[in-house]
Order: structure tokens, then C-alpha cells, then sequence
């Protein structure tokens, strides 16, 4: 009978979860502002990623990038130049470009005995582009992490 109530649970949780995958998330209005952006910062934010725009630099704040902080996106030479922490530039062609820069901030940000969840809307982009796949485990409150 126990087996029994935990499958249901588990057939609950996955109509959840499937639910979920299939409501359409609401869409952000565009401020603005952003009708002075570059096409590129538009579809950034159409696509969920989430940023500030630091001003006083003319730099963009992408946030979710981990250990990293805020990933720093700049305009250098006509291109967009992702700056890390430690000042490591990247050229950043397409939101595919700057997805795979957060997969790796992600990787080096997990160790090998634990995952932590990739941020939103990172992990839908991780998803689409076959980096990851979705697991869901249960273990019992009093074990330990």
C-alpha cells in the first residue's frame, strides 16, 4: 500500500513538473529605454536574461554567472566583450555564445560530489542546447548532504 501512495506521488509530481514545462512563462515588457539599445541587448532580453546597465561605464551587469558575480558586457571595437572577474575578455557573437560562457562559470562553480540548480533563465538555455538534462531526486530529510 506504501509503494502504492509513494507512485502516486511520484505520478503527481511528474504531471506537476510537465505542467509547468508547458505553461508559457510571461513575457517582459520592454522598458523604454531599450529602444536605444543595440539589437543584440533587445534579444537578450526578450530570450529572459536578466541585467543592469552600469552607466557611468556603458557596461551591462549579466547576471547569473556563479562564482563570478555579474559578467560584465562591454563594447569594445564594434563587438561585445564579456569581462570576468579577473578580467579574462571573451567576444560575444550570440546568446549561444554567452550561454556556453555561463556553462562554464556553472561547471567551475559546482564540484564533483554535488550540482547546484543553474540559475533561471540559464537553465532553460542549458536545456535547448543539450548541456544538461533534468533530474529530480528525493532523499530523505535526515540524511545528510
Amino acid at each position: 500500500m506504501q509503494e502504492d501512495e509513494n507512485l502516486s506521488g511520484l505520478n503527481a509530481l511528474e504531471e506537476r513538473l510537465s505542467q509547468e514545462q508547458m505553461t508559457p512563462k510571461e513575457e517582459r515588457v520592454l522598458p523604454g529605454w531599450m529602444a536605444f539599445m543595440p539589437p543584440f541587448i533587445k534579444h537578450l532580453w526578450e530570450k529572459g536574461v536578466n541585467f543592469d546597465m552600469d552607466s557611468q561605464k556603458g557596461e551591462f551587469l549579466i547576471k547569473g554567472f556563479y562564482k563570478n558575480g555579474d559578467m560584465r558586457l562591454a563594447i569594445k571595437q564594434h563587438q561585445f566583450v564579456a569581462i570576468d572577474r579577473r578580467e579574462k575578455e571573451t567576444v560575444i557573437r550570440t546568446l549561444e555564445d554567452l550561454t556556453e560562457l555561463n556553462y562554464q562559470w556553472w561547471m567551475a562553480s559546482n564540484t564533483k560530489q554535488s550540482y547546484m540548480s543553474p540559475s533561471e533563465p540559464w537553465v532553460e538555455h542549458f536545456l535547448s542546447s543539450k548541456k544538461v538534462k533534468r533530474k529530480v531526486i528525493f532523499i530523505p530529510i535526515d540524511q545528510e548532504d
